[in-house]
């Protein structure tokens, strides 16, 4: 299982109504599927619409998982 480009943006969306939560539950480990070479661009501009400013070094992890990101 994993998140593409559409998954990810959603947890992005929620996130300020989300900022006073102190616990969460994963499930299991994702895999960040952004195969076409544009997507990770889209995701950092999406991001920096949000307010929140990143680069893909800090987000999209060697192993492919996304906990990074989350």
């Amino acid at each position: 299982m994993g998140i593409d480009i559409n998954i990810a943006i959603q947890p992005a969306r929620i996130a300020p109504l989300l900022k006073n939560c102190k616990s969460g539950v994963m499930l299991g480990r994702q895999a960040m599927h952004f195969r076409p070479p544009d997507w990770k661009p889209r995701l950092i501009t999406f991001l920096e619409t949000l307010g929140i400013s990143t680069t893909e070094e800090e987000i999209f992890q060697d192993d492919g998982f996304c906990e990074s990101y989350l």
